[in-house]
């Protein structure tokens, strides 16, 4: 699936589907993929796949500022979303 692409300052507030899991590779990922799971607040965007990734906002963090990914859009109520407003 793919996403518009917001510039700065248009970062929407969207809910994520309820039970949604984060799908950033854990800590423990080394051998093969172990998905965090935690609940997913964001969508982060990569542009190496074209595609989005549900992710809770530690990962997110980390995500967007060692590698390279994008949000996409904030869940309301997320960290994330207090430190953009």
């Amino acid at each position: 699936m793919k996403y518009a692409i917001p510039t700065a300052g248009e970062i929407p507030l969207i809910p994520i589907p309820e039970g949604t899991r984060c799908q950033e590779a854990s800590m423990h990922s080394v051998n093969r993929y172990i998905p965090c799971g935690g609940p997913a607040t964001t969508i982060v965007f990569h542009d190496r796949d074209n595609r989005g990734y549900y992710m809770c906002d530690p990962c997110a963090d980390h995500n967007c500022r060692n590698r390279g990914g994008r949000l996409v859009t904030i869940a309301p109520g997320s960290v994330l979303h207090k430190a953009v407003a």
